[in-house]
């Protein structure tokens, strides 16, 4: 029988898994009835130039049909980080959060001392003796793995910064080089951080305890999860400082601030309500 194919997001065609739908509604939430249910509809309306992305449009659709928005949201948090761009500024303010609310001091675009020459840190956290120097790495293209050319130039980096506290006799604290993306590591980069101690987060890695695991054990989803926003009101909401459903939630006004009319409100903050409850409806 003559298997189907789809089209990725870099143009390259692949054969469709329904397997991999029920899997990835599963760890999302949806029920093994419901996810095969879905997987088989999609898999029967799939057509020569059925992309990826109309997968999982289809499939969030059917999700949010069935009345368990919850599960919709946590199966599209993969893409509102990736919404986050199209810079990487966003992506940025948006880790300084997944450390802020695990205790740590954060802040952005730090100037450090090295030993040769300066270094500007997208992410300074520290708590206590221990602190971390954390490279965000944003691409909007969903497909790209960061090699290990990345890791080579933080080691380096780091080294230098290390040098530094070295040459002025500081050991009191815990240093640690950390590596953020969005998208994937390659196998290359996996090893050679894990053979320098530099610490890598990614989308389902480590194993367990990857990018979207820390998101959801947090309870800390980005706003971008809000299907009831327009791109331009979750632009002007980031432009705020407003990152997640949480901080709005805590700040109805802002809803005004940047322009949306107040008979929209009730139907944004009750979305946002339902996307930071997920955390106690994980299955």
């Amino acid at each position: 029988m003559a298997y189907q194919t789809i089209v990725k997001a870099n143009g390259e065609r692949v054969r469709f898994s329904k397997q991999k739908v029920v899997t990835s509604l599963r760890r999302s939430g949806a029920s093994a009835a419901l996810a095969s249910s879905i997987a088989n509809q999609v898999a029967n309306e799939i057509t020569t130039n059925t992309t990826t992305d109309d997968i999982y449009v289809h499939a969030y659709r059917l999700l949010k049909e069935a009345g368990i928005e919850s599960t919709a949201a946590r199966y599209s948090l993969k893409r509102a980080i990736h919404a986050l761009g199209p810079t990487g500024f966003p992506f940025e303010q948006f880790v300084a959060r997944l450390f802020g609310y695990q205790g740590m001091h954060t802040e952005t675009g730090v100037i450090v001392k090295g030993a040769c020459i300066s270094h500007e840190i997208d992410v300074l956290a520290t708590q206590g003796t221990l602190v971390r120097y954390i490279e965000c790495k944003f691409h909007n293209d969903v497909t790209y793995t960061a090699d290990v050319k990345i890791p080579l130039y933080i080691h380096s980096r780091f080294r230098d910064i290390t040098a530094y506290y070295e040459q002025i006799g500081d050991v009191s604290q815990q240093r640690e080089a950390w590596i953020i993306t969005n998208t994937r590591f390659s196998d290359d980069a996996k090893q050679y951080a894990k053979c320098n101690g530099i610490q890598l987060l990614s989308w389902a890695y480590p194993k367990g305890q990857g990018l979207e695991h820390i998101v959801e054990s947090l309870g800390i989803y980005p706003i971008s999860l809000l299907t009831t926003l327009s791109e331009r009101e979750r632009i002007a909401l980031i432009d705020v400082g407003i990152m997640l459903c949480l901080e709005l939630l805590e700040q109805e006004h802002i809803l005004s601030d940047i322009g949306i009319p107040h008979n929209r409100h009730r139907t944004i903050m009750d979305e946002a309500l339902m996307v930071h409850s997920i955390q106690s409806t994980r299955m």
